[in-house]
């Protein structure tokens, strides 16, 4: 049985969109993650950090609408930057090379202080 996918979004100071992924990015929950990305995508917000530290499973899917989240903003001249994965869905997104594509920094801190530059 799949665990829900929960979204949390915040504007952090500086114009920053935060999300914060909690749950199983699996094919159940797809269609959920695919209509958050596309809000995120759509909202005037070019920085986007998504924190994944709650995130428990994440399928090639998942990471699919991250990227495109990513070339949506970085088109509009924006970025995405991902961060905190644990252990597994870091695994997954090394194994997919999601890091040659869209930067992973270790904690939220890092990732909102990279996006900035």
């Amino acid at each position: 049985m799949s665990t829900p996918l929960e979204f949390d979004t915040e504007i952090l100071d500086g114009g920053t969109c935060a999300l914060w992924l909690r749950g199983s990015a699996d094919i159940a929950n797809h269609d959920a993650l695919k209509a958050q990305m596309a809000k995120i995508a759509s909202a005037p917000e070019l920085r986007v950090v998504i924190d994944l530290r709650g995130l428990s499973f994440i399928t090639s899917l998942a990471i699919g609408e991250m990227i495109a989240l990513h070339k949506s903003k970085k088109a509009a001249g924006g970025r995405v930057v991902v961060c905190s994965p644990n252990e597994y869905v870091r695994s997954v997104l090394n194994q997919s090379r999601f890091g040659t594509v869209v930067t992973i920094a270790p904690t939220l801190e890092d990732a909102v202080a990279s996006i900035k530059v």
